[in-house]
């Protein structure tokens, strides 16, 4: 994947400074505005960006859907480095064969610093399905034990696919992960995460039991 707009040279287009705890972008070329028009002008535009495609399945925001995501370094190196203003982008991504570039997905992002990460959420796979099992819940007085059982599959012909799971254990709670089936990481006080890989043609299945308490 690799394209994120089109080529703008910067005498054509806006002019990033910095101006005291904000950033000005000025267009450096008249603008004509007819009366009762609306007139929309590209902000930025960047092409052959290196992308790395990411699956992400949260139950929480869709219960079968798995998510693609595109990582992206905002810095010189990847034919970005600058302070990016909160707003919608558009992703195109060049045809092989006719060399077109095809629109796959928007998103919107918030103000990113030059230097930071970017994901940009294009769509669902249309290969790749999730489901959430909430198997049962014990509780005994203020402690509550709850399993959970997340099944993927892959229904690609192209081979195996990495799928980051995400699970909202919750804020304001203690909890802990008790017989996981495999590794996870805890990203912060509200969420878990587990990498894994569903095989080509085939099935992932990820159990866990979530114990949680309050003091």
């Amino acid at each position: 994947t690799k394209n994120m707009g089109s080529p703008r040279r910067e005498e054509d287009g806006f002019q990033e400074k910095a101006f005291a705890e904000y950033h000005l972008y000025t267009l450096q070329r008249p603008a004509t505005v007819k009366e009762s028009e609306i007139k929309q002008l590209e902000l930025l535009g960047a092409t052959d960006i290196p992308t790395k495609k990411l699956y992400r399945y949260d139950a929480n925001l869709n219960e079968k859907k798995v998510r693609v995501l595109l990582g992206i370094q905002n810095r010189k190196a990847d034919h970005l480095g600058m302070p990016l203003p909160a707003g919608k982008v558009r992703v195109y991504k060049e045809d092989e064969e006719d060399h077109s570039l095809e629109f796959i997905g928007e998103d919107r992002i918030d103000h990113t610093p030059e230097g930071e990460k970017l994901e940009l959420y294009v769509g669902d796979a249309f290969d790749l399905v999730g489901e959430r099992i909430h198997n049962n819940t014990r509780k005994s007085g203020n402690h509550r034990w709850q399993t959970f059982t997340m099944k993927l599959r892959n229904h690609k012909e192209t081979g195996p696919v990495t799928i980051e799971i995400v699970e909202h254990p919750g804020y304001g709670v203690n909890w802990e992960v008790e017989k996981n089936t495999d590794p996870f990481v805890k990203k912060d006080a509200g969420t878990l995460t587990f990498t894994v890989e569903v095989p080509q043609k085939g099935e992932k299945v990820v159990e866990y039991t979530l114990h949680s308490w309050s003091e």
